[in-house]
């Protein structure tokens, strides 16, 4: 990878000795943004509470970074902090990874080691939902609610979800719970039955926060 540039009007072009290595922990002040979905990549800025040692090009006016921290989501993903935006802030990109949550430590090119305390990074399970067309209704009549699942990664998945009506835009009754869900169409969930009105919609969540909602539909008065 070839190490980025960064173009320094303030620095002194004199003499330049190489820096010793410091011996201070160095800390993590931010970590920007803290959650993604399992499916995705992300853009995280990171802010130290230290400059990097720069290595200055003379002729150029400009300076580059010797070697590159790293970012490590606990122990399985580590991710090179390639941008420099200066006063300690790095950029780096955060490939698709498996959901949980992580720790974060950066490994600095010393050798050193920042962890960050104040939060964990959490990937959030990408699953796709849809509800079938409910069509008109009657009051008083319960109905059918048929969900298809879509899971965005390759491990197994057997979830709940909750449903909730609305009505006029508000929520209208008690959730209902439905699972376990499998991956594809589910069996039809029974709904209670509601009365008369032109425009409800029924919408489903997930404790990732993944969510989708049904078209409207109305639910005809009972016949006198």
């Amino acid at each position: 990878m070839r190490l980025p540039w960064v173009v320094l009007p303030w620095v002194l072009l004199g003499a330049c000795e190489p820096a010793s290595t410091p011996s201070r922990t160095p800390r993590v002040l931010s970590v920007t943004p803290l959650s993604q979905r399992s499916n995705e990549s992300r853009v995280v800025t990171l802010q130290l509470d230290e400059d990097p040692p720069l290595r200055v090009d003379y002729g150029q006016s400009s300076a580059r970074l010797p070697a590159l921290p790293q970012l490590r989501l606990g122990d399985a993903v580590t991710v090179t902090l390639d941008s420099y935006l200066g006063h300690g802030q790095y950029l780096g990109r955060v490939g698709p990874v498996a959901y949980g949550a992580y720790d974060l430590n950066v490994l600095l090119p010393d050798g050193r080691e920042a962890a960050f305390s104040d939060a964990r990074y959490v990937v959030k399970r990408a699953i796709s939902y849809s509800i079938n067309p409910i069509g008109r209704q009657q009051a008083g009549v319960p109905f059918d609610v048929t969900v298809r699942v879509d899971v965005k990664d390759d491990l197994p998945f057997a979830g709940t979800a909750v449903l909730q009506l609305y009505k006029d835009g508000r929520p209208e009754g008690a959730p209902e719970v439905i699972g376990p869900l499998s991956e594809g169409e589910s069996a039809p969930w029974p709904f209670p039955a509601q009365a008369s009105g032109d425009d409800y919609v029924i919408r489903i969540t997930d404790d990732q926060d993944n969510a989708a909602t049904s078209q409207s539909f109305p639910v005809d008065p009972v016949d006198p």
